[in-house]
């Protein structure tokens, strides 16, 4: 029958410098990335979003219920689009943001990514309404119902975001 040795033994040294993936350079990595996303994000969210408020705001035809909630959706979605800048310098330097301009930095991202939802739902469910009950939703697709419906989604997105600002 073959033996095996009662103990083997090796010695092995273990580097505390050496790590499989060293973090500085993830850090590093999202940071550049995030920031040049970032700009990208807002450069471009920036100038479609403003061709649509521009293009809603100066048409001719009369204005419909829809056009009152893609103008809110344009809207809310410049107001997420605008605090990436400051995100992006939150990123870059050092000491971050001012208390006082991280608190409304984060409350206007926050209204304009619920009120943004939000936008999206009610176009959706208008447009449920305008095509299966379509006789029935025409009395109620009206630029003033639009516009009060409009004010109530502001409204609740402000308070869905108040906790995350407050």
């Amino acid at each position: 029958m073959d033996q095996f040795p009662e103990s083997v033994t090796e010695n092995f040294e273990y580097d505390d410098l050496a790590e499989a993936c060293y973090i500085g350079d993830i850090v590093v990595f999202g940071t550049v990335f995030l920031s040049i996303f970032y700009s990208v994000i807002f450069a471009i969210g920036l100038v479609g979003n403003l061709l649509v408020v521009f293009a809603l705001t100066n048409s001719k035809k009369p204005k419909s219920v829809t056009d009152i909630y893609l103008l809110n959706l344009a809207l809310s979605d410049l107001l997420f689009v605008a605090t990436l800048p400051f995100w992006t310098h939150y990123l870059i330097n050092e000491k971050g943001l001012h208390n006082a301009m991280c608190k409304f930095t984060t409350a206007f991202f926050f209204i304009g990514f619920f009120g943004s939802i939000f936008f999206i739902t009610v176009i959706s469910i208008d447009r449920y309404l305008a095509i299966v009950l379509a006789a029935n939703s025409m009395n109620n697709r009206t630029v003033q119902h639009g516009v009060t419906i409009s004010l109530g989604v502001w409204a609740a997105a402000i308070l869905v975001a108040a906790p995350q600002f407050m």
